[in-house]
């Protein structure tokens, strides 16, 4: 329900703000507006994209935890398509995921937010027996073809 409601409403309020500003500057001018946006989010989004890129690879790297990262990617690529779709209300909330600082703060908000909210758990645990010193396995021996 929550996401038919935000369907509806996000092109409600792209319509009337379009109104409002076609009647205050014109037709041409906010077309022109919504055309340069665009392209100043490609330009952000393709400049900002390998920064987040590289930290993924960096946090991996030192076996911490990518989320953050991985997030912020992921926002950066929302705010991308929001710079693409036409308006002015989604062109303000994909600056906002552009931006560095308001994406860290929004990326950290949903992290505290989804785990205050959701437990996790881990799926796959490696339970050993810490009397035993003997791990069972097979193996077999690999010959090389000599040329």
């Amino acid at each position: 329900m929550k996401l038919f409601l935000l369907f509806l409403l996000v092109p409600l309020i792209e319509i009337a703000v379009f109104i409002q500003v076609g009647g205050l500057i014109g037709l041409f001018p906010t077309l022109a507006i919504i055309i340069i946006t665009a392209l100043l989010g490609a330009g952000l989004a393709r400049t900002q994209f390998p920064l987040v890129i590289h930290k993924i690879k960096d946090t991996v790297s030192h076996i911490r935890d990518p989320m953050n990262p991985i997030l912020q990617a992921i926002a950066i690529f929302a705010g991308g398509l929001l710079l693409l779709t036409p308006g002015f209300f989604t062109d303000t909330m994909g600056f906002l995921l552009l931006i560095p600082h308001t994406r860290e703060f929004l990326v950290n908000f949903f992290i505290t937010h989804l785990a205050t909210n959701f437990s996790f758990h881990e799926e796959y645990s490696y339970k050993a027996n810490p009397d035993e010193d003997i791990i069972e396995g097979e193996s077999f021996e690999v010959e090389s073809k000599k040329n």
